[in-house]
Order: C-alpha cells, then sequence, then structure tokens
C-alpha cells in the first residue's frame, strides 16, 4: 500500500507552511492562503485552511532503517519539540520490526519517524529531509473500528497489517510501506494523552495496482 495524497485540515496556514519548509526543511511545491501542497517523499501531503476547528491528527513518515539515531540528532538540531515515552525518545516496536521517533509540528499534530527494517532500505550518506521516504501512516477516527475495517477489506480488497492483530480499539490496514490506524473517538495517540477526535481528511492511496479514495468530514 502507498499513500499517494493525504490531505488535511489547519487554522493556521502560514506558520504551517513555515514549519514543514524551515524546521522539516521539506519542499513546498504551493503556496496560497487557503492551501500548500508539501511533498513528501513519495507522498503529496497537503494542508487546507479551516477556521472554525483546530485539528490535531497523528501521521508518520518512513525513514531508512539504518537512520532512527541520526533522524533524533537531526531533529534535535532543527529545535524539533521531541516527545518522550517513559524516558526515552526512540521507541522499540519489535512486533513490527521498527523503531519511531515523535515530535510536534506547530499546529499540535503529532508526527512520527518510522525506521522499519522489514524494508532493507539502509542508506550510508548523512540523515536529512531527502530521506523522508513517505507519509506511511495516517490514524482515521471511527466511531466502530471492526465495521470500518470490514468495509476497507470489503470494498476495497485490502487486509489487516499482517504484524498488528486487530482489535475493537486498534486496527491496522496495509502493509510496512503504507498503514490506515484505525481508532475509536477518545482513546490517546501514542505516545502522547491527547486523545483521538474525528477531523476531515482526504486519503488517496494505491493498494495491488488500484488508487482508491477516503474522505471523513
Amino acid at each position: 500500500m502507498k499513500i499517494n495524497k493525504l490531505l488535511l485540515y489547519t487554522s493556521k496556514i502560514e506558520s504551517t507552511k513555515q514549519f514543514y519548509e524551515q524546521s522539516l526543511a521539506m519542499q513546498v511545491t504551493s503556496a496560497g492562503d487557503e492551501e500548500i501542497i508539501i511533498s513528501a517523499g513519495s507522498t503529496q501531503l497537503v494542508f487546507k485552511h479551516i477556521e472554525a476547528q483546530k485539528p490535531v491528527y497523528h501521521f508518520a513518515f518512513n525513514i531508512p532503517d539504518n537512520k532512527i539515531e541520526e533522524a533524533l540528532e537531526w531533529c534535535h538540531q532543527q529545535n524539533l519539540q521531541t516527545i518522550y515515552f517513559e524516558d526515552t525518545e526512540v521507541v522499540d516496536f519489535p512486533n513490527w520490526n521498527a523503531e519511531s521517533l515523535y515530535f510536534w509540528d506547530n499546529n499540535g499534530n503529532i508526527l512520527e519517524f518510522i525506521a522499519r527494517r522489514d524494508l532493507n532500505n539502509s542508506v550510508s550518506r548523512p540523515f536529512g529531509p531527502e530521506q523522508i521516504l513517505c507519509v506511511s501512516e495516517i490514524g482515521i477516527v471511527t466511531q466502530d473500528v471492526p465495521v470500518f475495517c470490514n468495509d476497507l477489506i470489503t470494498h476495497f480488497g485490502v487486509n489487516y497489517y499482517e504484524k498488528q492483530p486487530p482489535a475493537p480499539n486498534f486496527s491496522v490496514i496495509g502493509d510496512a510501506n503504507g498503514l490506515l490506524i484505525a481508532v475509536p473517538p477518545n482513546r490517546p495517540w501514542f505516545p502522547t494523552k491527547i486523545t483521538s477526535v474525528l477531523y476531515p481528511i482526504e486519503i488517496t492511496f494505491t493498494d495491488a495496482g488500484t488508487t482508491h479514495q477516503l474522505k471523513f468530514n
């Protein structure tokens, strides 16, 4: 699965442009008063302006599998506000064969760099923004997680992530390249105490050669 385009909303369009362009050193390919488009590796990351809400999302970027420690150093150099889990900034997920670090953006979104050893995509050059490979995870809030996932499987022919058994409060669709993470409302977004709320979101993804679109209002 590949997440081709992720459209999110923000009440702070100008500071969002500054954060992704300066703090994350990512390429902003289009910028206006109502929308910005960011090149996140192979994913087009879009933020649209919304006045009535202050959305908070949780999403992840894949990075090379050998760069998590360098990515952490780079986050410090960029003065990003990393998020601790217990007493560490790098969290190991042995069941997923991956390591992650988390940080905030200017909107209070919870961002993640994740290094997935299963992808065998190590590189030798120093870590930098060009090693942000794609958006590989997006959290989706739904009232009924099993029903939502079953609908995805039935209509799009996708499957549960093989490394994560489905559960009523946390289920994952896709693979190491792209994951749709379904949670119910009011569940804390790991590794924070911020609880999940359904905000507008659009996701365009490709699985098994077919492109699909999901839209939530």
